[in-house]
């Protein structure tokens, strides 16, 4: 009798350990310790891989340094573009006798000169200069394309560049123009130098009704209005040259009286 109890009670113990192995462990809360965590840092160079690689354009065939600062990023496309004037405040577009292009943008704030050129000797190395003074030097590739970042720099508005025999003069990057004019019309232009791109903008003008934008008197496009009385104007390379101190003006075809006018600076 005793040992039919025994195995009744050993039978029951292994049932309540079953039982336990079967139930779903209970959520325990616990503090994590907060350890620092350290990321790879990236150099300048690192960073200025990375962003060169993200434009389609920029392709990055060799690199080299000299005491000037210049980072040298030699070209293997046939069509090299400079495409990263952004947070440039200065800007300069560049040619020379026998068609090359070439383009500057500086950063007032960093110091920073941007250059690129496109057309010129090819497999060559070309000088940058500022008013006279010799910034630094990069190479061409085999179709004359190249661009280059040169550190400390000084540049000013109407300062002249030369890279090799390309010679351009710096303006101011962007130039704004609030429009003012009839009473209730409103608008804004906005020209980059850097890419040669003109915006016109204007409200509260008469509905449906098509005008001129000139720049120094000259018509460089239209605006034709929505039945609100707004439009706008994209242009990209107005055929004028526009720099501070230029006239923008929107009127209509008849020959009437500027409804809206401005000076860019």
């Amino acid at each position: 009798m005793l040992g039919f109890f025994s195995l009744i009670s050993r039978g029951k113990a292994k049932s309540g350990k079953l039982a336990r192995l079967h139930q779903r462990p209970r959520a325990r809360l616990g503090v994590e310790e907060l350890t620092p965590r350290v990321l790879p840092s990236a150099g300048w160079f690192d960073l200025a891989s990375g962003h060169l690689l993200g434009h389609g354009n920029h392709t990055l065939a060799s690199t080299s340094s000299n005491a000037n600062g210049t980072i040298d990023y030699s070209q293997t496309n046939s069509a090299a573009r400079h495409d990263c004037g952004s947070g440039a405040t200065l800007a300069g577009n560049l040619t020379n006798s026998s068609g090359a292009t070439g383009s500057a943008s500086f950063n007032a704030t960093t110091g920073a000169l941007k250059v690129q050129v496109t057309g010129a000797a090819a497999n060559s190395s070309l000088a940058v200069m500022v008013d006279g003074a010799t910034m630094g030097t990069f190479n061409t590739n085999a179709s004359g394309n190249g661009q280059a970042k040169l550190a400390n720099v000084s540049v000013q508005a109407g300062s002249t560049i030369m890279i090799g025999d390309l010679q351009g003069t710096f303006t101011q990057a962007n130039l704004m123009a609030s429009l003012t004019g009839s009473t209730g019309v409103t608008g804004s232009a906005s020209f980059n130098t850097l890419k040669d791109k003109l915006r016109v903008s204007i409200t509260g003008a008469a509905a449906s009704t098509t005008y001129n934008v000139t720049v120094n008197n000259v018509v460089v496009g239209q605006i034709t209005t929505n039945g609100s009385g707004a439009g706008r104007l994209k242009l990209k390379q107005p055929g004028v040259t526009i720099q501070s101190g230029s006239t923008v003006a929107v009127s209509d075809t008849l020959g009437d009286p500027a409804i809206l006018q401005a000076t860019f600076a």
